[in-house]
Order: structure tokens, then C-alpha cells, then sequence
């Protein structure tokens, strides 16, 4: 989604096959602006792209913890949370985490899908995200942000007619 006053960093991914084009100019940015918050639009946006993934048995398994700088104190024990490799996240003026329920609304019983589903769900919230400033990044995380973006090859991972284990 554009925001104004910032110069949308565009990455597409050099796919082997063609993609959707949100599909290959999806990206996770690591870089944000601390000192400017996330509109209240903008934020039911990206719960409502979530609140349309698919998921077993329409269960909707997923919730989603939502922490801004309108609560200073719940902000900074959700980044609390946070691991050494997600530091640059620390400086976010929102954090949204993803969390699955287990069992199956309608009867209780385990759901083995909820994690995949609740995947769904965050895969689309992020699909209407916005980057902010690499220069706001750890120097270590800069040369990341712009290097070249790199998948596995199909072939490491997709197994036709039955498992093949490489």
C-alpha cells in the first residue's frame, strides 16, 4: 500500500516461472520509521486482507495480538518477545503477532490445519504492508535489505508422483 512521503523500494523477484505480480513484488522489509505511527485504517486493512485467507472447515483459527504506540507499556513488553535475529523489529511502532487455536471451534477436536491456516492469514496481512527507510536499519542489515533476493530452486523442494528425498 503507498504511503505518502515515502519512495516505494520495489524488489520483484527474479521467479524461474511467471507469478502474480503481488506475489513476486512481495517482500518482508526490514526497515522502519519509529517515529511514524500506523494509521488506524491502515491497520484494519492488513487484519481484514487476514480475515479472508482460507482455511479448514472455515474455522478461521487465527488471532492476532496487536500492539502500537498507543500503548507504550504493552509495546515494549511485546518487543520483549522479540529474538536477537528480529532487533531491527525493536524500533516498530506496531507489532502484530500470529497465533493459532489448536482445536476446532465447532466440536473441540484438534485441528492439524490451524498452523497452515493461521499461515494463510498472515501470508495476506502481509501483502498489504509498506516498507520504511533502509538508512534506518542496522548497518548490518542494510546490505540484506538490497541484495538480490534468493529462493530455493523448485527442484529442492516439489516431488512429483510421490516423495524423492534429495
Amino acid at each position: 500500500m503507498p504511503v505518502e512521503g515515502l519512495t516505494p523500494i520495489e524488489r520483484p523477484a527474479p521467479t524461474d516461472h511467471p507469478i502474480h505480480g503481488l506475489i513476486a513484488a512481495r517482500w518482508s522489509p526490514r526497515a522502519v520509521d519509529p517515529d511514524r505511527p500506523v494509521e488506524r485504517e491502515k491497520l484494519v486493512s492488513v487484519l481484514e486482507a487476514a480475515r479472508w485467507a482460507p482455511s479448514c472447515f472455515n474455522d478461521q483459527p487465527w488471532n492476532f495480538l496487536v500492539f502500537t504506540t498507543e500503548n507504550p507499556e504493552a509495546l515494549e513488553k511485546a518487543r520483549e518477545c522479540l529474538s536477537e535475529g528480529n532487533d531491527w523489529a525493536r524500533k516498530a511502532p506496531v507489532l502484530i503477532f500470529s497465533v493459532a487455536r489448536k482445536n476446532f471451534a465447532y466440536n473441540g477436536k484438534p485441528n492439524r490445519f490451524a498452523e497452515h491456516d493461521q499461515g494463510m492469514a498472515s501470508v495476506l496481512a502481509a501483502l498489504e504492508g509498506y516498507a520504511g527507510k533502509i538508512a534506518d536499519l542496522p548497518p548490518e542489515k542494510r546490505d540484506s535489505e538490497t541484495a538480490p533476493r534468493e529462493r530455493r530452486p523448485q527442484a529442492a523442494f516439489v516431488h512429483y508422483n510421490g516423495w524423492q528425498p534429495r
